[in-house]
């Protein structure tokens, strides 16, 4: 596999919220994000503090602004902590 700079998977995992990012191979969005995040954090030295925040911060934008969507997200359920819930999961 390719070498992958922090920046460039800091772009890559923006796109979803960037439409101004072109020329890519491939994309990855919505509910793949934090399985890739928890791979990437296993199998580099990659630090993903800054991907982390992003994520959390629009998670809980989320929760704030579109309630409705986030509750049928989650079967009602209230979760605080989005990379505990994916773990929970099994990713």
């Amino acid at each position: 596999m390719a070498k992958v700079s922090e920046k460039h998977w800091i772009e890559i995992m923006s796109y979803c919220i960037r439409k101004d990012v072109i020329n890519y191979d491939f994309t990855i969005c919505g509910s793949d994000i934090i399985p890739v995040l928890f791979a990437i954090e296993k199998n580099s030295n990659i630090n993903t503090t800054a991907i982390r925040k992003k994520i959390a911060e629009k998670f809980e934008w989320w929760k704030e602004h579109e309630k409705d969507d986030y509750m049928r997200w989650n079967r009602g359920e209230g979760i605080d902590d989005i990379f505990e819930y994916y773990k929970k999961l099994g990713c």
